[in-house]
């Protein structure tokens, strides 16, 4: 299994997820990269960099099959939309701190700019897509707004359920709760129909909640935090309890700590691997 990450040098690192071993090496953004995001297949990469630009990346040659030029200001998110009916297996949404989340295709022709542009009220933190209900959603400062794909962009929900900035957006296994993170150290857990929250829940001490991300059978949620710690969260060995909440319980909790003095030793981005799913 490969796992990438994105670093303050402009370049995007993809590591040998067992032994550990450097693999491949993607030069070609001009400032830091924020967030990575594999492609289903596993074959393919995009990376959103400090330069207002996004990459796709063929991860075998280390060549970048297109660039996502448009946005105003440092492009800090993603999430692929591929399987959202109607939209080719090929589009993107990005989210920058130019206060607007942008769909992409990458089959377009060089330059020719993005598909869709959503306006948000701030700097864009998180972006999700709702294949079913052909929605994006994405987050500025405290609130999730939920944009209608097929109404041309129109939004259908406004969601204000943190008290701080929101920080991470993701789905469940089941596709039918949506989670959100936040600063002020809460994961939110969502209808993902009618958008209300059914629960509130505190990871760890509560600190500040940076990225999270669930398995897909809903037994192991990772979560990076603003403290330095990574927090790993599994299912009850044997018994397959869950909590009310819907989250995996806690009797295994496991804690990566930053060094002493490492102040840029944050998790700001994690995620299971595309063919992960325990």
């Amino acid at each position: 299994r490969l796992v990438a990450g994105g670093c303050k040098n402009s370049h995007v690192y993809i590591f040998d997820g067992i032994k550990g071993n450097l693999m491949r090496m993607l030069k070609g953004h001009k400032s830091a990269v924020q967030c990575t995001a594999w492609a289903p297949t596993g074959s393919f990469l995009l990376s959103c960099s400090d330069d207002k630009t996004a990459r796709y990346w063929d991860v075998s040659t280390e060549e970048t099959v297109t660039v996502f030029r448009g946005h105003g200001d440092q492009v800090r998110t993603s999430h692929f939309l591929g399987d959202m009916p109607g939209m080719g297996e090929s589009v993107w949404a990005t989210g920058s701190y130019d206060h607007t989340v942008r769909l992409w295709d990458v089959r377009a022709p060089a330059g020719s700019g993005s598909i869709m542009e959503f306006q948000l009220d701030g700097p864009v933190e998180a972006v999700l897509g709702q294949a079913i209900s052909r929605t994006v959603l994405g987050a500025a400062g405290n609130v999730v707004k939920v944009f209608d794909v097929a109404a041309g962009g129109k939004v259908r929900k406004e969601m204000r359920d943190h008290q701080k900035t929101v920080t991470t957006l993701f789905m469940d296994g089941t596709q039918t709760r949506i989670l959100s993170g936040s600063l002020d150290g809460l994961l939110k857990v969502c209808d993902a129909n009618t958008y209300e929250c059914t629960a509130s829940v505190v990871v760890g001490s509560g600190q500040g909640i940076l990225s999270a991300a669930l398995s897909k059978n809903n037994s192991t949620l990772l979560v990076g935090c603003v403290s330095g710690e990574a927090i790993v969260r599994k299912r009850i060995t044997g018994s397959g309890a869950v909590l009310e909440d819907g989250l995996p319980g806690s009797s295994g909790l496991a804690r990566r700590r930053k060094k002493d003095n490492d102040d840029d030793d944050d998790f700001a981005d994690v995620h299971f691997a595309p063919r992960g799913g325990t």
